[in-house]
């Protein structure tokens, strides 16, 4: 998979070299924004050669700058690692932006919902939150939202990893389930000296 970055506002497309899908290809029209770490993206002209250290990046220009193709890696880790160290539900929210299916999509026995003290505690801590700042009246805002459960996968022993999921209910009535993970994508030559697109990065 490979990225078409365009200089003018750093929008991307998707581009699949194997794909005859035209919403694959090269100025397919299919852009959408992405969020570059520190404003920086590959761009124009010297797209082939890092901003950060000059070194090459393995993109190549098109249009005379109008736009770069550059290859893609994905990484992808756990946000939290320790349930006694979670943050206020709001922030998990906030942290959290990959959603997940419910935990018993997965079949019988995939998951298990966490019983642990320190699981309980954060259960519990959520739920006083929420409590407290819906006699506020701040109506549909992410106070409104409370942790209802942790879940971790069954080969995991109980740890939190980037399989788990977390129950939040929003505004008392809507369950929605989030993985605890982050995909960085790295666009330009591998892994070190990138920049960040918060999801995306450039190298």
């Amino acid at each position: 998979m490979q990225v078409q970055v365009f200089a003018n506002d750093g929008t991307v497309t998707l581009v699949h070299p194997d794909s005859q899908d035209p919403s694959l290809t090269r100025d397919s029209g299919n852009v959408f924004r992405v969020r570059w770490a520190e404003g920086r993206y590959p761009a124009g002209r010297n797209c082939t050669v890092s901003p950060i250290d000059g070194a090459p990046t393995g993109c190549t220009t098109f249009d005379n700058g109008v736009s770069c193709v550059c290859n893609v890696a994905i990484d992808t880790l756990a946000v939290y690692n320790d349930v006694a160290d979670l943050p206020p539900t709001s922030l998990l929210e906030r942290t959290l932006t990959i959603g997940a299916p419910a935990p018993e999509a997965f079949g019988q026995g995939a998951y298990v919902r966490c019983m642990s003290a320190a699981c309980t505690a954060a259960v519990s801590s959520s739920a006083s939150s929420a409590g407290s700042s819906g006699s506020s009246g701040s109506s549909g805002s992410s106070a409104d939202a409370r942790l209802v459960a942790v879940y971790t996968h069954a080969s995991s022993a109980g740890a939190l990893d980037q399989r788990s999921i977390f129950a939040i209910l929003r505004n008392g009535t809507r369950l929605t389930y989030l993985a605890n993970k982050v995909s960085t994508v790295r666009v330009g030559r591998p892994m070190n000296a990138c920049m960040l697109i918060a999801s995306l990065i450039a190298c």
